[in-house]
């Protein structure tokens, strides 16, 4: 799983931001990337769990968190590694 604090931009690069460049054709990067290999729990053949501890902090609430999944695909694109869509997550109720 990779995360970050943006949908816009990824280190001053305007998102989504295509990545044929580097081999994985057909996929795209939608999130700033903090966090780019934060792992997962296979839990059937086509399924994966996350855990994403969040700390009990007033000054999280309303913060916006964007999720993509990826995974080894050998044979999808040159590079082996497919993305999923991304979802977005606000922290608390606001």
């Amino acid at each position: 799983m990779a995360w970050g604090v943006s949908n816009e931009y990824h280190q001053g690069i305007p998102l989504p931001l295509p990545l044929d460049a580097v081999g994985m054709n057909g996929c795209a990067l939608l999130q700033s990337a903090e966090e780019l290999a934060s792992g997962c729990t296979s839990t059937s053949w086509n399924t994966a769990e996350h855990v994403l501890p969040i700390p009990f902090d007033q000054q999280l609430l309303g913060l916006r968190v964007y999720l993509q999944a990826w995974t080894f695909a050998p044979g999808y694109n040159p590079l082996g590694l497919a993305t999923s869509n991304g979802i977005e997550l606000v922290i608390g109720d606001v």
